[in-house]
């Protein structure tokens, strides 16, 4: 049975930057699980899933385009520093709502005259990732 849309599928995955450096991957007996078609994950995974068996592995390479997207200066935003802890550090994650209520995250990217830069880009934004990928389970 190959993997189509509709499918709930059970993967082992690992990725990487450019570099080489670890992103992310499942642990061993945990596999990440997702609905084929449902956008639960980013296009570039569902492409490639598609037509995957039980046991077969791929490794696949997504631009920044296929993945994250690319890295947008537009997505930075001037916060005045008052709305932040005395402490506050640059590399820290904060979690604020968008008018409809859902979450948003940033980075704070820099501190500087009175202000807080924070980056509303997703961390992988503009990266290009490589991808191991092996199917576990079909449904």
């Amino acid at each position: 049975m190959a993997v189509e849309v509709g499918n709930i599928v059970g993967v082992y995955f690992r990725v990487t930057e450019e570099n080489g450096q670890l992103v992310d991957e499942t642990p061993e007996g945990s596999p990440f699980v997702f609905k084929v078609g449902a956008g639960e994950v980013i296009k570039g995974i569902e492409e490639n899933v598609l037509g995957m068996e039980v046991g077969e592995e791929k490794d696949f390479t997504l631009s920044p385009d296929e993945a994250f997207g690319p890295y947008r200066e537009d997505l930075l935003k001037s916060l005045p520093m008052e709305l932040f802890p005395e402490d506050v550090k640059v590399g820290q994650v904060f979690k604020t709502s968008d008018p409809e209520g859902n979450p948003l995250f940033f980075k704070v990217k820099e501190i500087k005259d009175g202000s807080v830069i924070a980056d509303f880009n997703h961390p992988l934004a503009g990266k290009t990732l490589n991808f191991h990928l092996k199917v576990v389970f079909i449904e």
